[in-house]
């Protein structure tokens, strides 16, 4: 073998190897923005299915004025850390999800029914009231479904991956 035959090798094996490497590094760095996109996506979900039992609990009559209130402030720390997280790890990201749930919130614990039955063991609104919160339970859901569309469309900030959820 002479030098040219050798340097012809060597360059179709280090072009070999690059190419891997470029290969192996680009699905890398999507397979990590996938599992963010999912990750994000699940806590979403399991954060709606906690809503949509909570909101049926209040249309059944099972919470009372203090689990009402105590349920709002953890959906809305949940929604809160979720937003924040998710601005952390993606670029112009957000959702209207803590300020509808605090819309939400408002709505309830300001209706006179709220206040009228805080100390009983269980709130029971009228139907007109519960009507009202199946709608704002509705205005809520859409506003997952937007949420998701906001994951899945955002860019990845550099140096995501390596980020600790709150």
């Amino acid at each position: 073998m002479n030098c040219t035959e050798i340097i012809s090798i060597v360059d179709i094996i280090v072009s070999a190897g690059l190419g891997i490497w470029i290969a192996t590094a680009i699905t890398s760095g999507h397979t990590k923005e996938r599992f963010l996109k999912d990750y994000f996506t699940n806590e979403l979900n399991s954060i709606k299915e906690e809503c949509k039992a909570f909101f049926d609990d209040i249309c059944y009559d099972r919470k009372s004025g203090q689990d009402i209130k105590i349920a709002f402030k953890i959906l809305s720390m949940r929604s809160s850390a979720f937003e924040s997280n998710l601005g952390d790890a993606f670029n112009k990201t957000s959702t209207a999800l803590p300020a509808s749930i605090q819309r939400i919130q408002l709505e309830i614990t300001g209706a006179d029914e709220y206040n009228n039955q805080y100390k009983k063991k269980s709130i029971k609104f009228s139907p007109g009231m519960k009507n009202t919160i199946l709608e704002k339970r509705a205005d809520l859901l859409n506003e997952f479904s937007k949420a998701v569309i906001v994951i899945n469309k955002a860019s990845l900030k550099r140096g995501a991956h390596n980020m600790k959820v709150k």
